[in-house]
């Protein structure tokens, strides 16, 4: 596990930037329909679901399934919902929020999990823990008010995407710093 961590450090802190910069072009862009947010995210998660997926590939060298499962899932989800909201944004307005909220809901129950895990190999998993946590207080949120999320979502979204993005970067680096 220790070895693939380490070769891609990058990678997470790739996945980290992406996330800091949509979250940052949703409040800076606040005017912009709610079309092109769509678009936008489906750009992130089908990214964010890509790294993913190239990382579980690399976890299923090294012969541990559970690791490889625990990143398969949110990252099929990922590419999913990114299609999804690229191919269809117009009708996928509330569709979304809902595809939205369980990815969260998921993704943050696996990485509240890995983050556990984690934090026991190499340390600074509590960063991963409260990305957990984060996405599934978010997904939860989108479920019980779904009205007042959908005119809030550039808000939410961008929130979320900057807390996620910081702590996935700061893994990153911190994973670079322990095997470098």
């Amino acid at each position: 596990m220790r070895n693939a961590i380490s070769d891609y450090w990058l990678s997470i802190t790739a996945r980290g930037l992406v996330a800091v910069l949509f979250g940052v072009m949703a409040f800076i862009w606040q005017d912009v329909t709610l079309h092109m947010l769509i678009v936008l995210f489906g750009g992130v998660v089908l990214l964010d679901g890509a790294f993913s997926l190239i990382f579980a590939t690399r976890i299923n060298e090294f012969h541990d399934r559970m690791w490889m499962w625990m990143l398969i899932v949110p990252g099929i989800l990922g590419v999913v919902l990114g299609i999804t909201a690229i191919a269809w944004p117009a009708e996928t307005a509330v569709s979304l929020l809902y595809f939205v909220a369980v990815w969260a809901i998921a993704v943050g129950l696996l990485e509240f999990a890995i983050g556990i895990q984690l934090g026991s190999e190499v340390g600074g998993g509590w960063m991963l823990t409260g990305c957990g946590i984060w996405s599934t207080l978010f997904g939860m949120s989108l479920v019980a008010w779904p009205h007042i999320a959908l005119h809030g979502l550039i808000w939410l979204l961008g929130a979320c995407a900057i807390f996620f993005g910081a702590a996935l970067m700061f893994l990153g680096l911190r994973i670079r710093s322990v095997f470098f």
